[in-house]
């Protein structure tokens, strides 16, 4: 049994416990992160032994840390491809808007080429919604709006 002053410490309650190689470490006291600190295992603080129930505390912090860098980044990504979307929907709105003014500038001008160049793009886009027209149509349309 343990006696103690009153105040309950942390290593008043370890000491009841018997330390365990440091799992970290392997019990060597140093990690392969030289550039940290000289090597110095965080863990065990260079020991190369620990409590076990240092191990659990220290375990269960590292999983909650690593659950929140995970949400984070999850988070981060998901704000990312929402803004790819935003952008791209963007840009096919400004397009379309390009192009239905450019074909409604071509519809107002009355000349042979753009007649021509018209009634193209009507054939073309009646044979379309009609059935995929085989290529041979498609150039039959093009060449006779051409003549």
């Amino acid at each position: 049994m343990i006696y103690f002053s009153g105040i309950l410490t942390k290593t008043d309650i370890m000491c009841d416990s018997k330390k365990i190689e440091c799992p970290r470490c392997g019990g060597s006291g140093k990690t392969e992160f030289s550039h940290v600190v000289y090597g110095v295992c965080f863990m065990c603080s260079g020991g190369g032994e620990v409590f076990p129930k240092r191990v659990a505390e220290l375990t269960e912090k590292a999983n909650i840390r690593k659950a929140n860098k995970e949400a984070k980044r999850l988070a981060e990504d998901e704000a990312i491809e929402l803004r790819i979307k935003e952008e791209e929907n963007k840009y096919q709105e400004w397009q379309y808007n390009r192009n239905l003014e450019y074909f409604n500038a071509q519809k107002n001008i009355k000349t042979k080429g753009s007649e021509k160049f018209m009634k193209g793009v009507l054939g073309i886009r009646s044979s379309c919604s009609i059935s995929a027209p085989a290529a041979s149509t498609s150039r039959w349309l093009l060449m006779s709006t051409a003549a």
